[in-house]
């Protein structure tokens, strides 16, 4: 067979560099990402629903665990999440993320009521400079000078 007899993809270097693989939980498919905080890997979910980003219980116990209990106070005293429930936000961590190679500092509201480790919500989506493409199970890095 000749090479003219089968289709060949040719796949752009750039792309390949820009694209990264969404993560799932187990038994869930909604979009996740790992990102890092002070050295601990968190995987947070990509909630196009929430303003703000949120760590919950497990993700503040973790940093707790580490030594990061120095919240600042928060406009926000309480957060409504999906189910209709209202949570109590005890606090604000203004804290380095990293995603992949690209670190910046977000605004997380605590809120230790929430059973979801972390939720990453549009400010880090903006912030971070990422395009989620749900069909493709893949983000990358928007081209603009944000990242």
């Amino acid at each position: 067979m000749s090479l003219n007899q089968h289709s060949v993809e040719v796949v752009s270097p750039v792309r390949s560099v820009l694209d990264y693989v969404l993560a799932h939980v187990q038994g869930d498919e909604r979009p996740y990402v790992t990102v890092t905080i002070f050295g601990k890997q968190l995987l947070g979910l990509l909630d196009s629903g929430a303003n703000r980003t949120i760590i919950g219980n497990k993700g503040w116990k973790l940093l707790k665990d580490i030594g990061l209990i120095n919240l600042e106070k928060s406009e926000v005293k309480t957060v409504t999440v999906a189910n209709g429930n209202s949570c109590n936000c005890i606090g604000i961590l203004h804290t380095p993320v990293r995603l992949r190679d690209v670190e910046k500092i977000i605004d997380i509201l605590v809120v230790p009521d929430l059973n979801q480790t972390l939720i990453l919500g549009i400010d880090f989506w903006l912030r971070m400079g990422i395009v989620p493409n749900l069909s493709s199970n893949e983000w990358k890095f928007s081209l603009s000078d944000n990242v």
